[in-house]
């Protein structure tokens, strides 16, 4: 409920400023690749400027934002919400720039993030499961397992920029 709360407003705001640097990314991959580097450093910065004021509200006043919204019984997911504030603020400054990898024709490298974002949450949960962590706990590593795998992803839509010749990428992984 908290990632349908927080997320799916944040998501929205996200997809229409990913349609926006989508069309301006293919426009440039194929004409001026110093600009198109450019400009995935300026949106990141703006991306972040924009989510950290109500990723900062959320993240201070969320068990009492949702206390008071859904009543005492909701103390819990604010709570969540907080733990997961850093991740969604960002999941929203990467997720406008998550397509970069498929427009440069980086789906190799796509691909090993998705499958090594699915292995990290996989294996943390199960780590967790095991130990016997509270849901809290799981919470917590989920968000910071997430968190790193974006903050990974953000890297490799740079480094692919740089390079800008994926076949030049596959030949060092």
């Amino acid at each position: 409920m908290t990632q349908r709360i927080i997320g799916i407003p944040m998501r929205l705001i996200g997809l229409s400023l990913e349609q926006i640097y989508i069309s301006e990314t293919a426009r440039l991959a194929r004409e001026d690749s110093a600009r198109l580097k450019r400009l995935y450093i300026e949106q990141a910065k703006k991306l972040a400027l924009l989510g950290a004021v109500p990723i900062l509200i959320l993240g201070l006043s969320a068990p009492l934002f949702f206390s008071f919204i859904f009543g005492s019984s909701w103390h819990e997911a604010g709570r969540y919400a907080q733990v997961f504030s850093i991740m969604f603020a960002i999941q929203f400054v990467v997720g406008p720039l998550s397509q970069t990898l498929n427009i440069l024709e980086c789906q190799s490298m796509q691909l090993v993030w998705d499958s090594g974002r699915l292995l990290t949450v996989i294996i943390s949960i199960y780590i967790c499961t095991v130990f016997q962590y509270s849901a809290f706990t799981v919470m917590i590593v989920y968000s910071v397992v997430m968190s790193i795998a974006y903050l990974v992803l953000l890297f490799m839509g740079y480094y692919a920029i740089q390079k800008m010749d994926c076949s030049e990428i596959k030949k060092e992984t």
